[in-house]
């Protein structure tokens, strides 16, 4: 646990705070210190808590998250819980927190959220495997990203040989100039909308076959 006094700004630790935070048992006490242990991604979101503890009139307690680096490089994560006092003008005098050692907790959480990210690539690698329905992504340029085996049946292409190619090329050379100016306004403006409504499209296939598709 720790104290921040407003008056002399100046931080009061017990013995379990100092090797939390990897500190000898003579360095200074003090808030600059003791934020300069903060993880430079975690430290701007550290200090806009601290400056709402301090600016606030209404604010009396705070939980955060975030990483300290040791003196030894050693990456810890904490969590932290704490109240603020105030005098009769709402004015704070006094911060008080609990810091925990968050690590292990933390770890279990994205070793989880690994495992959820995994399952669900599963699935979807099993749904682009097994349906029936040609489907296909690309990225903000054209360029295929994923083509289902359907799909790529569909339209003639050996497998894995579709990734890469524009999106342009599965449509008759006469199509292909206008497409690309209503993909580039798709990505600029995208909604959910049915592609090519009211018209008959026509897809092509690798050999230069064409046939009537619906998108």
């Amino acid at each position: 646990s720790w104290t921040w006094v407003a008056a002399t700004n100046q931080v009061e630790w017990d013995d379990r705070f100092r090797p939390l935070y990897g500190f000898a048992p003579d360095e200074p006490a003090t808030p600059e210190v003791w934020v300069s242990r903060v993880h430079e991604d975690d430290r701007p979101r550290l200090l806009a808590l601290r400056e709402e503890m301090w600016t606030s009139r209404t604010t009396e307690s705070w939980e955060s998250t975030f990483r300290i680096v040791r003196p030894d490089g050693t990456v810890t994560w904490i969590q932290s819980r704490g109240r603020v006092d105030r005098d009769a003008d709402g004015n704070p005098t006094r911060l008080t927190g609990l810091d925990l050692d968050f690590t292990q907790h933390r770890r279990t959480e994205e070793a989880l959220q690994a495992r959820r990210d995994e399952e669900h690539d599963r699935a979807l690698r099993t749904l682009l495997e097994t349906a029936t329905q040609g489907i296909v992504s690309v990225d903000a340029h054209g360029l295929i990203v994923t083509a289902n085996p359907t799909l790529e049946q569909m339209f003639g292409w050996p497998g894995g040989e579709l990734i890469g190619h524009s999106i342009e090329e599965l449509l008759p050379s006469t199509f292909r100039d206008a497409h690309v100016r209503h993909r580039v306004g798709y990505f600029a403006a995208p909604r959910a909308r049915l592609m090519g409504g009211g018209l008959a499209l026509v897809g092509q296939r690798k050999d230069g076959s064409t046939f009537p598709i619906e998108v």
